[in-house]
């Protein structure tokens, strides 16, 4: 069975909906959990969830093309990536699926994972955050961190295989969601990848500069035995270790800036929905471990193996790595609501159409009224107390109730 669908995607334009057949009965097999053998009693894809993906599967002179299908939030939009993710892996491509979310990232993976086995293509996806899947194909080639440190150590670079005549394989990338192209975090931010050169010379370097960081001068630290210990190691690199030692005089000073965590023994980030424990953040990164080895929330052992110096591999614009995929799909729930400029920003990635789908459970209820359902009051203390007496007043009614705040100063007066 799955054979026969693979062949048939050799002439996908021909058979695109005998193969999407294929597939959603496969995910349905896979889904029935009523321990009953007759298929009215299984979970089948909506008619919408058919009809978008009918229209993701439409191709221009026999081939695909870059488009974007709104669909509602909570209507489905995992199912219809996964189901696009197998049938263009079917098609020949790597299938690059990317999620704002690294936990909801991973769990559409799992759920899909035992359709992917069953047609033979889960190593040609790969479900990632958006900053995940740029190190992955930056590090396609080799990974720039271990190059990097192995040209600073040795003078050199190891020999590896010649890619002129590896086959080019098309890719795809799937979107879900595609407010993840206009985070902050996002388009005009950059992919930094940096590799730490750690041993006892470069951490008595960093200890030095820690424990005099409110009287250092540049001069002094180059005068250093802890300086002279690490030029002596790195021959070729003194002016490097200068640029570095100057950075962390700054940095030191100002290590809790981005607000570091201690997530699981480590420093990490909020990056993209979720905690970042390889983002760095220069020098301030290294500091914050010994900042929080002070407070003995990290351990020495951790604090040595993740500080050192700090050497940047280069700067890569997360806006245009997503160019270099063959075919660009999405899913999102607030295609309608973007602007003159996002709708610029989708046109230059090659994506010319964009559609609407409607809703699984038909007309929106939804009956809001600006002048009634809005309540402005100028005093913190009674606007808390409204908010409380509106939520006890949904409560008793048993409505769920979830209270927005714009900032966690607000939030915490709140509690």
């Amino acid at each position: 069975f799955a054979d026969d669908t693979k062949q048939m995607c050799n002439n996908i334009n021909r058979y695109s909906h005998q193969v999407l057949a294929n597939v959603l009965a496969v995910w349905s097999l896979h889904r029935n959990s009523s321990g009953k053998d007759d298929p009215s009693c299984w979970v089948q894809a909506h008619p919408v969830q058919v009809l978008t993906l009918m229209r993701l599967l439409e191709f221009e002179r026999g081939n695909p093309f870059s488009q974007l299908v709104e669909v509602p939030t909570g209507e489905g939009k995992s199912v219809i990536l996964g189901v696009l993710a197998t049938i263009y892996a079917l098609m020949g491509y790597d299938v690059s699926c990317i999620c704002y979310s690294k936990y909801l990232s991973e769990r559409d993976y799992e759920d899909f994972l035992p359709v992917f086995t069953s047609f033979g293509v889960a190593k040609q996806i790969l479900y990632s955050t958006i900053s995940a899947m740029c190190g992955n194909i930056i590090d396609s080639q080799g990974c720039v961190r271990t190059l990097t440190k192995e040209f600073i150590t040795n003078g050199s670079l190891p020999s590896g295989p010649t890619s002129h005549n590896k086959r080019k394989v098309k890719r795809a990338l799937l979107i879900d969601e595609v407010d993840v192209f206009f985070g902050d975090d996002f388009y005009g931010q950059t992919y930094n990848p940096a590799v730490l050169l750690q041993n006892e010379t470069t951490f008595r370097m960093m200890q030095y500069v820690w424990r005099n960081r409110a009287s250092l001068t540049a001069q002094d630290a180059y005068s250093s035995d802890e300086f002279e210990d690490l030029c002596q190691r790195y021959p070729d690199w003194k002016k490097l270790f200068q640029g570095a030692v100057l950075q962390m005089f700054e940095d030191a000073q100002n290590c809790l800036d981005h607000e570091p965590t201690v997530h699981n023994g480590r420093i990490g980030y909020a990056l993209h929905g979720d905690i970042s424990l390889t983002t760095q953040y220069g020098y301030k990164t290294a500091f914050a471990y010994f900042h929080y080895h002070e407070s003995a929330e990290i351990t020495e052992e951790v604090l040595k193996s993740n500080t050192g110096i700090t050497v940047h591999c280069g700067s890569f614009s997360y806006a245009v790595i997503p160019k270099s995929f063959d075919v660009i799909m999405g899913v999102s729930g607030t295609l309608q609501t973007l602007t003159a400029v996002e709708k610029k920003i989708i046109q230059s990635y090659g994506i010319g159409k964009v559609a609407i789908a409607p809703s699984m459970y038909g007309k929106s209820q939804r009956n809001w009224v600006p002048d009634r359902d809005t309540v402005v009051i100028q005093d913190y203390e009674q606007w808390f107390v409204r908010i409380m007496q509106n939520t006890q007043r949904k409560a008793n009614n048993k409505q769920s109730v979830i209270i927005f705040f714009e900032t966690k100063e607000i939030l915490n007066k709140f509690v």
